[in-house]
């Protein structure tokens, strides 16, 4: 199972969401209503924006941690 840490308190099963949008993309499908279609594309929006987001908090996150080594060393050898 995947799990998208959002922030350090919260994880969201991407599963759930790839169900979610494959089913919609079957009843999309199966009856030719643009509604599924739309819904199907909100959670595929949704999905990507979470992902970015991780991304971006594992940017600052490793930022953070070089910043601290960079002190950390600085302190060690002045």
């Amino acid at each position: 199972m995947r799990y998208i840490d959002l922030n350090l308190n919260t994880k969201v099963d991407i599963n759930m969401y790839l169900d979610e949008y494959n089913d919609y993309l079957r009843l999309y499908e199966m009856f030719g209503d643009a509604r599924y279609q739309l819904e199907a594309r909100k959670i595929k929006d949704r999905v990507q924006r979470m992902l970015q987001r991780q991304k971006n908090y594992e940017k600052c996150i490793e930022m953070l941690n070089g910043s601290k080594k960079a002190s950390w060393s600085s302190k060690q050898t002045g």
